[in-house]
């Protein structure tokens, strides 16, 4: 039985089917329109590969990124962002 897990969006991310390619000038508009400069910062931040920062792929000199890599990181950013947002509300 194939493995699936649901993302913050409540969309069911199904491990059976096939992953897709995302060009990293759209990953960089999903995380705010972040520059070019700061995903080469994050692909070399050990913070960040521990929260599931997915490595880019590259097809000739383009940089491409993991659907459902992104989609987890995305997950675990969420998870660590609630629960810093408890633990300052229990100490406050």
């Amino acid at each position: 039985m194939a493995r699936t897990e649901i993302n913050d969006q409540a969309e069911i991310i199904n491990e059976a089917e096939p992953d897709v390619l995302v060009p990293d000038p759209k990953v960089r508009k999903e995380f705010g329109d972040v520059s070019e400069m700061t995903t080469h910062r994050w692909d070399r931040d050990p913070r960040m590969a521990a929260l599931g920062w997915p490595p880019p792929t590259y097809i000739g000199a383009r940089k491409y990124r993991f659907r459902k890599q992104l989609e987890r990181f995305k997950q675990n950013l969420l998870r660590r962002t609630i629960e810093q947002r408890n633990r300052s509300a229990e100490s406050a």
